[in-house]
């Protein structure tokens, strides 16, 4: 089962990248500096525009984004430094105790790290090392309501924000391809609701074949992982199926046994 659930993912992540194909052949297939160590994009060698990465020139990071995406797989170079981005420690917004410095600097830094999955993003398939740290970072809680629970304008604009980023992750996982497999089984295998929830938003549609799967195997595991997959999506899932499913799918008095006593904690994402 492992292994056909491995290959489902496979084969819809590869799906998953055919949407922007055409865009990253062309980018590809331009003139021969771009297949040189180092290409040239707005005017300037890709070194360049690491350096203002590394150093984090506010002034033409922007700019050195919109390069490194001009130049698609030809700036895998910059992966490392774009995955070190993404991965750097952040503390979520505190409504009402921040201030407006503390929140302008963590917008800063939400705004950064979205460029750089961006970035990855077009780069593509070469960039699937970072997967695990394109994941985490959309999971990250970017905001905290106000404590004295008060209607506040800026944490509404802000969740919407949060939502966002965590849509540009699944869309960027996607482009990875068959790479991220891995990383996106282990959060179609996880207990945490959150994390399947996540794999289901990556996958899109093409979790349905792997989620049936799952829930016509002879594993209770296997099917309660599926079914749980499935109650995720409920938005779009007759309840009444949902309520069927949880009595033809429950697992027997020995199988919950066997379960409980094998069921071994998932490996963490590295």
């Amino acid at each position: 089962m492992k292994r056909s659930i491995w290959l489902g993912v496979a084969i819809v992540l590869t799906i998953g990248i055919a949407k922007d194909g055409f865009a990253q052949l062309q980018r590809t297939i331009r003139t021969p500096d771009k297949v040189q160590e180092d290409p040239i994009a707005l005017g300037e060698p890709l070194s360049h525009w690491l350096k203002v990465v590394r150093d984090r020139n506010t002034q033409e990071l922007d700019m050195a984004y919109e390069a490194i995406i001009e130049l698609g797989p030809a700036a895998s170079a910059a992966v490392p430094d774009l995955n070190q981005i993404v991965a750097e420690p952040f503390a979520p917004i505190r409504i009402g105790r921040d201030d407006k410095r503390e929140v302008l600097s963590k917008l800063k830094s939400i705004f950064m790290k979205g460029g750089a999955i961006d970035a990855l993003g077009a780069i593509g398939p070469q960039a699937a090392p970072s997967a695990s740290s394109v994941i985490e970072w959309s999971l990250t809680l970017r905001v905290l309501p106000p404590e004295d629970g008060t209607f506040s304008v800026l944490f509404i604009d802000l969740v919407a924000m949060d939502v966002l980023e965590r849509m540009r992750g699944a869309g960027t996982i996607a482009q990875f391809g068959i790479n991220a497999a891995p990383a996106v089984q282990r959060l179609m295998e996880s207990p945490n609701a959150e994390r399947r929830k996540f794999a289901v938003a990556i996958l899109n549609e093409s979790s349905l074949p792997i989620i049936s799967d799952l829930m016509k195997s002879a594993s209770c595991r296997d099917r309660m992982l599926g079914f749980d997959a499935l109650v995720d999506m409920w938005p779009v899932v007759a309840s009444s199926h949902l309520d069927a499913l949880s009595e033809i799918l429950a697992c027997s008095e020995d199988e919950i046994k066997g379960f409980s006593s094998k069921r071994i904690p998932l490996p963490a994402l590295d």
